[in-house]
């Protein structure tokens, strides 16, 4: 899971394919042998080109992710942070955004208010891909 600056939550899944995320200035991707990369557009003698720049640090390094669950909760013991960055709470943000972006989808995109108030729905995932 990733949380942004701005509170957004991102939630990956084990096995599923690398995510990218595409903006008006660029992207990001991430690629599980080489972690997070960076593209964005820049200003050269020839004109306007894409180019993939260093990914600010830090880096989230591969296959290290038990070893960033224990630093969070050494880190919120020592008092250092409130919570670890994949707590329960935030698991259950994030996929409380996965359940509304399948709503959003199936409803041709509209926008979808959370917290969601059909605590019916769900997600079937396709583990044999």
């Amino acid at each position: 899971m990733v949380v942004a600056a701005d509170g957004t939550v991102v939630h990956f899944r084990k096995g599923a394919p690398g995510v990218r995320l595409c903006g008006e200035r660029g992207e990001m991707a991430f690629d599980y042998g080489k972690g997070w990369r960076l593209w964005q557009q820049v200003e050269g003698p020839a004109g306007s080109a894409v180019a993939e720049l260093d990914w600010p640090q830090p880096q989230f390094n591969v296959p290290y992710g038990a070893v960033y669950c224990v630093d969070d909760v050494m880190r919120c013991l020592a008092g250092e942070m409130e919570e670890p960055k994949n707590s329960g709470r935030r698991v259950g943000v994030a996929l409380e955004v996965e359940v509304a972006l399948k709503v959003s989808a199936a409803q041709g995109g509209e926008r979808v208010e959370l917290p969601l108030q059909d605590r019916s729905l769900g997600l079937n995932y396709d583990w044999f891909r």
